[in-house]
């Protein structure tokens, strides 16, 4: 089992997502995310995959879901999803793992085709789930994260 965090940062009514450069899911747009490394915070996973992704410094505010899936590869992920806003920072990526970052309304995701997103039906899912107002505020769960 893979266990990943990811974050929709908001801005004025739009989210930020990020274009994939790795192989396999290449050119596909997908929220910040990643792997936690050993003995890392959940919540600091978080902040430090926007940063690295993005070079956004965010503030997270709340969770979407904890979300369990088969990624590409067909191994089982664990993901928890959290919602966030910029605090500083300037979007850059390397060019290399992101080749393109841009802030979306939540109406041009949903116009997007399901072979644009990296897993769309996950993608799908969040977007319901914020729409929803489906959001724990991180003082309700702190100890679990």
């Amino acid at each position: 089992m893979i266990l990943v965090v990811s974050c929709v940062i908001l801005n004025n009514g739009k989210v930020l997502m990020v274009q994939e450069g790795k192989n396999y899911i290449y050119g596909l747009w997908n929220f910040p995310s990643g792997r936690l490394e050993n003995n890392e915070r959940i919540v600091n996973a978080a902040i430090r995959e926007v940063q690295e992704e993005t070079g956004y410094k965010v503030t997270i505010s709340g969770l979407t879901g904890i979300y369990n899936f088969f990624s590409e590869t067909n191994a089982q992920v664990v993901m928890f999803n959290f919602v966030g806003e910029v605090v500083e920072g300037d979007l850059k990526y390397d060019n290399e793992e992101i080749i393109n970052a841009k802030w979306f309304s939540i109406n041009e995701i949903s116009e997007l085709n399901d072979k644009e997103l990296r897993n769309c039906k996950l993608i799908r899912n969040i977007i319901n789930d914020l729409e929803d107002k489906c959001i724990v505020p991180l003082d309700a769960i702190h100890d679990l994260l």
